[in-house]
């Protein structure tokens, strides 16, 4: 939306006058990564999975590194817009949370019918090829589901120790059929975990 994108620009100015690079990442962001850069919105464009981009982002920054090794990595070498190719992670290799590292109390807000909710992810990407879909813009569309076993230790987390009655899941296609959405519920069931 445009106040969203207002108020990530505005975001990523504070951190920039504080020497702080800007990195945006998403699907809007991959579709139109020129306008961003030619704007000065953010400094580097996350193509694909930023798990991979941003760790080697921050590696070549800290030392000095050239950027043309970071995968999935869009920004402006002498006023012209470089894109890396872009890399992906297989499904084996998607990561587990660490959220330890933040707290997640700061990113709870009230949504539906929820006063605590959180976003995550069970999965990335899609197994369906529609032509109307900007799949293609992001990357790696293919449709590649996180372990459950890690999904289900994020959730008892959040809402075991957090206290988040609510969980949003942020997947552009949640469960594509049924044998994952009740292998899903089933064990949500049986780790007697209640959510939203």
């Amino acid at each position: 939306s445009n106040s969203g994108l207002r108020h990530a620009r505005e975001i990523a100015g504070r951190f920039r006058s504080l020497g702080v690079p800007s990195v945006w990442g998403g699907g809007y962001t991959n579709a139109y990564y020129d306008v961003i850069l030619n704007n000065g919105c953010a400094d580097y464009v996350s193509m694909g999975d930023g798990e991979l981009s941003l760790t080697r982002l921050a590696d070549a920054l800290e030392n000095g590194k050239d950027l043309s090794g970071v995968s999935g990595l869009v920004y402006k070498k002498d006023g012209v817009t470089v894109k890396n190719s872009i890399l992906s992670m297989p499904a084996s290799e998607l990561p587990k949370l660490d959220l330890t590292l933040v707290d997640p109390k700061k990113y709870c807000q009230p949504f539906f019918c929820t006063k605590k909710m959180v976003h995550l992810y069970l999965s990335k990407g899609c197994p369906f090829n529609c032509t109307f879909c900007n799949r293609e813009l992001i990357g790696d569309a293919r449709y590649r589901m996180r372990r459950l076993d890690d999904v289900v230790e994020e959730i008892k987390y959040l809402v075991n120790v957090c206290g988040c009655d609510g969980i949003y899941f942020y997947d552009e296609l949640w469960c594509p059929d049924k044998k994952s959405a009740f292998a899903f519920c089933d064990r949500i069931e049986r780790e007697k975990l209640l959510f939203e």
